[in-house]
């Protein structure tokens, strides 16, 4: 006896797409890069993620 469930047509396309979208994934690893940074104040930290997340998220809606 099988028992795993059956998953539709819609279910497994739905299960193959990818979960995490490549500008999600380039602002994760952008993130993580500038936390290594030495940083005098946690604002400038903040002030360099903004800009760069903003950067990434600009070019996601364009496509690029």
């Amino acid at each position: 006896m099988n028992s795993l469930p059956e998953l539709s047509a819609t279910d497994a396309c739905l299960a193959a797409k990818p979960i995490i979208s490549m500008s999600s994934l380039r602002a994760a690893q952008t993130k993580r890069r500038l936390a290594e940074l030495p940083w005098k104040q946690i604002q400038d930290y903040a002030d360099a993620k903004s800009a760069v997340i903003e950067e990434i998220l600009a070019r996601a809606q364009d496509g690029t």
